[in-house]
């Protein structure tokens, strides 16, 4: 009487979702001991830590479809995929007023962002409402408060008024986005 031996499964999450510049723990499950696993193959390796491993991380900056395949020393295979979506959509928060007037709050107008997608500001321009550049900087990080326009032009506090900017943010996926808007300068 022969038995049959139980079959081979690997078990791992059909999908998830993670946030451009995440990582995702990939946890791929078998019903055999590990030292019978003769080999693991993931497929495409962009974005994964290991293309070779059971337990590994991903981070691809788009949505991408991986699938593994695992076979055993007896020569038992099984493959599953794992559809890893990204959300690009990464938050960008430029104010639409500030109030240069050495209170400490609000004293500069620069582009706030989520640091785990945004890689940089690469430029920041601000515009008088005829069209004559007033303030800009290139190459910075979001989110330090204490770079970016502080309200003057050739050393003179601007009065209350409107003015129009242009950013551009580099993502970490290398892409870039133009941002526009108008700030309103309040004393």
């Amino acid at each position: 009487t022969l038995i049959e031996p139980e079959e081979f499964q690997l078990i791992i999450t059909p999908q998830a979702t993670i946030d451009l510049g995440e990582t995702y723990q990939i946890i791929t499950q078998v019903n055999v001991p590990l030292t019978q696993i003769q080999s693991v193959q993931w497929t495409p390796s962009t974005g994964l830590s290991c293309d070779t491993c059971l337990i590994l991380t991903a981070s691809p900056f788009v949505s991408t479809q991986y699938k593994v395949e695992v076979e055993t020393e007896a020569g038992c295979r099984d493959d599953g995929t794992l559809r890893l979506l990204v959300d690009r959509q990464v938050d960008v928060y430029i104010p639409n007023v500030f109030s240069p007037n050495g209170d400490g709050d609000n004293d500069y107008f620069t582009v706030y962002a989520d640091t785990k997608g945004v890689t940089k500001i690469h430029s920041l321009q601000v515009y008088s409402r005829w069209g004559e550049l007033l303030w800009e900087r290139f190459d910075f990080e979001p989110n330090n408060p204490t770079i970016g326009w502080n309200g003057k032009h050739r050393g003179e506090d601007m009065n209350p008024a409107v003015f129009v900017y242009h950013a551009v943010v580099e993502f970490i996926d290398g892409r870039q986005e133009i941002f526009k808007g108008d700030v309103t300068i309040v004393r």
